[in-house]
């Protein structure tokens, strides 16, 4: 009994017919002149000679030749003959074969060419103008007195099968089986509805029967209407060496918003490996989506063709030697705009250290300098511009009386339209270093009175300085504070999590975008989700520290260098990825 392979495939044709290894249509070689005298005459372009009657005669050169006007076409690489030459008759099949293996002949399709062995394989293409060419039709050689399927790739558009290398030519015909399977058994490109397969390099060992299907997309994800099939075969999974299948679906136009186009993605389901998305190369144009199967090296039973159902768009910062760039990544779109670059040598030189805190609303980071010489009394946080460079002072930091700043860190929410609170952690050295007074602190620019949250005086080396982590989007504080990171907010404080220990790992959290759980790392450094108003907590995903949430609390970003990955809280899965461009460090300001 068959085994259901679905194949909800979201996979881009950029042209009518992907042909691998050989070409489709009669690729390869020069171009043919035509016949004449009502197909009496074979031509060639290269090599051989023009004869009368319907034969090919090849030399050494090789060449491309037609014949029986043009529906046969022979292209020979040089070297095919060794010397000398070699013709080969061409003529229609004198007697309709019989079926062959369940397949039926297909009328007026068979060729018959004088049996002819070359030293180099050579490409036959056959044209079928007034022949009704089934999807599903594979070419047979008639060889040691037996029909064989031949790899064969079929271009609908042109009426044409190219069969892309044989070492010995004879009789050729076209077979198909009448109940629609496809006939895999030697590669080639299979058709169904807007639905193709190529197998570019290796075949199937049984039948195939393809059928389009109604997919289950993941959460958040549109499933493509006519962008889902499915094959059938008595094997559960099939391993293609080489390279493996590529799959293509003609995809309606209007069913993809422009703003998701990029965010098409194709999920494979293969046994044992779960479901896995896949980016396809698009061509919005043409309204094609391809994707090569042979990424997980199994030709799965389930593909999905669907998009993101929110318009992703991720502004991050590049940061190279001498300047940090900020760029807008339009995943819906597919494009990377570049929109501010800051020179940091001047910046610097000012004294300047940049904290990050890049928002879009004000397009400027956030940062902080301290006052000249080993022991400075005083600082400020200041806003940094992204394009000019302009540094503004938002508030002076003074240290009391025999004491100096020994540190300052600054952060603020990195959202447009949330609160612009900043929050600051200070460390102030007595002048004798033997005591440290560390603060947190909060204010909001333009807006009087500095909100101090935590205070405390202890003996140098005692603990570690304050880091302020994030602040929320209605300006709470994220803070690690003594061994713990701590939420300030309305009303009080709310421990998210202990240590036994202080390691720069464990200094890591963010608030999610609403505000309602927290993104922070245990003891281990393994990554954790709290819920606040629960306060149950759950690892999200292998993540490590440039984890950052996305556009709502559902999803984390990771930067991978050539990649931004989703990550799915709520599956606990890596969900899918958007290609960056250009490549380089990175860190994620914010995902809208």
């Amino acid at each position: 009994m068959r085994s259901i392979l679905t194949l909800s495939v979201a996979v881009v044709l950029l042209g009518s017919l992907i042909a691998c290894g050989g070409g489709s249509g009669g690729g390869g070689g020069s171009t043919s002149g035509s016949a004449t005298g009502g197909g009496t005459t074979a031509t060639s372009t290269a090599g051989g000679t023009t004869t009368a009657g319907n034969r090919f005669t090849i030399g050494p050169a090789g060449g491309t030749f037609t014949a029986a006007s043009g529906a046969v076409k022979l292209t020979a690489p040089p070297n095919a003959v060794a010397s000398g030459t070699k013709t080969v008759f061409v003529s229609p099949v004198a007697i309709a074969p019989g079926p062959q293996s369940g397949e039926d002949y297909v009328p007026n399709s068979g060729w018959s060419l004088t049996p002819t062995t070359f030293s180099k394989g050579v490409q036959l293409t056959f044209g079928f103008p007034t022949t009704a060419l089934p999807d599903n039709g594979r070419i047979f050689q008639y060889v040691g007195n037996r029909w064989s399927p031949v790899a064969t790739f079929i271009d609908r558009a042109a009426k044409t099968a190219t069969v892309p290398s044989v070492g010995t030519v004879s009789d050729f015909a076209v077979f198909s089986y009448p109940n629609g399977d496809w006939d895999c058994s030697a590669p080639g490109t299979f058709w169904y509805r807007g639905f193709t397969l190529n197998l570019p390099d290796s075949g199937l060992a049984a039948p195939v029967k393809p059928s389009e299907i109604t997919p289950a997309p993941p959460a958040d994800w549109v499933a493509v209407p006519h962008g889902s099939y499915a094959i059938s075969h008595n094997r559960y999974s099939v391993v293609l060496p080489g390279r493996g299948a590529i799959a293509t679906i003609q995809i309606p136009a209007g069913f993809v918003p422009a703003d998701n186009w990029g965010l098409l993605r194709t999920f494979q389901k293969v046994v044992n490996q779960g479901t896995q998305p896949f980016v396809p190369t698009l061509d919005p144009v043409a309204q094609t989506a391809t994707t090569s199967i042979n990424e997980m090296g199994h030709l799965g039973y389930a593909w999905s063709l669907a998009y993101f159902s929110h318009p992703v768009k991720v502004d991050w910062v590049r940061q190279t030697s001498t300047t940090w760039e900020v760029y807008t990544q339009d995943a819906g779109h597919l494009q990377s705009t570049l929109l501010y670059t800051l020179q940091i040598g001047p910046v610097e030189a000012q004294g300047v250290v940049l904290d990050g805190g890049f928002r879009m609303d004000d397009h400027a980071y956030i940062g902080h300098k301290l006052g000249s010489g080993s022991q400075p009394t005083s600082g400020s946080v200041v806003s940094i511009d992204a394009s000019s460079g302009n540094v503004i002072d938002l508030l002076p930091i003074n240290a009391d009386s025999g004491w100096y700043l020994g540190g300052l860190q600054t952060v603020r929410c990195s959202r447009s339209g949330t609160s612009t609170r900043v929050a600051v952690a200070i460390r102030f050295v007595n002048n004798a270093n033997t005591q440290v007074r560390d603060q947190l602190i909060a204010f909001t620019p333009g807006v009087a009175g500095v909100d101090v949250l935590k205070d405390e005086t202890r003996a140098i080396g005692a603990m570690g300085p304050y880091k302020a982590c994030d602040v929320g989007p209605n300006g709470e504080v994220l803070a690690f504070v003594d061994m713990a990171q701590v939420l300030y907010k309305a009303g009080g404080s709310q421990t998210i999590y202990s240590y036994d220990r202080d390691d720069e790992v464990l200094r890591t959290a963010s608030i999610s975008p609403s505000g309602s759980s927290v993104l922070y790392f245990n003891r281990n450094g393994d990554a954790r989700v709290i819920n606040l108003a629960t306060s149950t907590s759950y690892e999200p995903y292998p993540v490590g520290l440039g984890a950052h949430w996305a556009h709502n609390d559902n999803y984390l970003v990771l930067d991978g260098g050539n990649v931004f990955t989703m990550i799915d809280v709520r599956t606990h899965t890596n969900n899918f990825t958007i290609p960056r461009t250009p490549s380089g460090a990175a860190h994620v300001a914010v995902v809208r």
